[in-house]
Order: C-alpha cells, then sequence, then structure tokens
C-alpha cells in the first residue's frame, strides 16, 4: 500500500495523499570551499560571487529517518536584462525540459531555467552533511541564479537560495 501511495505522489502530485516530507534540512550555505565536510568562506555581501571564483558549493546538513536522496536544483535566469531562455520557442524549452529535468520538477514551479538537476544520495542521519558543485567562472555564467532543495516527492526542502555572478573581467 505504502508502495502505491509513493507512486501516486511522484507521478500525480496529489498533495492531499502524499504525507509530508519526513527529511529535513538543519542548514544550509553557499560557499567558496568545502574543508573537512564543512562549508568553509561562505558566501556573504548579498550572495554576489564574481566569474574570478571557478566554482561555487551548495552546502546542506541533512536530518533524515531514513537512507534516500536529495536534489539540488540550480536555475540561471541570465543577465539583467532579461531571461537567457526567452528566445527560445515553446518547442525549444520543451525539449529541453524533456532532457534535462525530471517531470516532478515541475511541480515545484520551476521551469526552462534550470540548468543543472543533482542527485544526491542521503544516509540515515541526525546531521548527514552533503554538498554539490557549480562551475561559474565563464562570462556565460554571469547573471541571476538560484538553489532549490528538493526531495524524492520534489517536495521543497528549503527556501531558495538567490546569488548573482558578476563579472571582473
Amino acid at each position: 500500500m505504502k508502495k502505491i501511495v509513493f507512486l501516486l505522489c511522484l507521478f500525480l502530485g496529489f498533495s492531499s495523499v502524499c504525507p509530508a516530507s519526513d527529511i529535513s534540512i538543519e542548514e544550509w550555505h553557499l560557499c567558496y570551499q568545502i574543508d573537512d565536510r564543512e562549508c568553509s568562506f561562505p558566501v556573504t555581501d548579498g550572495l554576489v560571487v564574481t566569474d574570478e571564483i571557478k566554482r561555487i558549493y551548495f552546502w546542506v546538513n541533512v536530518k533524515s529517518p531514513r537512507d534516500g536522496f536529495i536534489r539540488h536544483i540550480y536555475s540561471f535566469f541570465g543577465k539583467e536584462t532579461g531571461p537567457a531562455l526567452s528566445h527560445w520557442s515553446d518547442e525549444e524549452k520543451e525539449l529541453h525540459m524533456a532532457k534535462k529535468v525530471p517531470s516532478m520538477i515541475e511541480r515545484v514551479g520551476l521551469n526552462e531555467f534550470v540548468n543543472a538537476v543533482v542527485k544526491l544520495k542521503i544516509r540515515k542521519s541526525d546531521g548527514f552533511r552533503t554538498w554539490s558543485t557549480k562551475n561559474i567562472g565563464q562570462p556565460q555564467h554571469c547573471g541571476k541564479w538560484a538553489v532549490d532543495v528538493v526531495d524524492e516527492n520534489g517536495e521543497k526542502l528549503t527556501p531558495t537560495v538567490e546569488f548573482t555572478v558578476t563579472s571582473k573581467r
């Protein structure tokens, strides 16, 4: 029976049937470096990063009663003048979604701006630390970004973390 409920939640998005997530994110940080499984050099100053930095990390401390997985979803909204993908036709956007984004992500309210989806295994723990990385060192990476964390059912586990990459070149 649990399997049927899970499948209904996953494919049909019945929020009234789906139990609330039993996974919680106790702490999260955007940072420049990870040392000994801890976030070091957190991004501050309004979460602005320069493209001199080749990579950033999104670090989370997860509390979970079971093994499972979460996803970090990186969205790129482009330069302040407009979304990077606004010139795409509806057909191109649908093709991009079908190739890159699991269908459950649509239920989270994200769309063609999704740049990367990183699936991370988690372990049963009161403090499992994990992180993902995103390369940002090229001029085309400059602009507005966001990171969302979701569980297996696509339920958001943190508020959206927004940051901007600016050029120093």
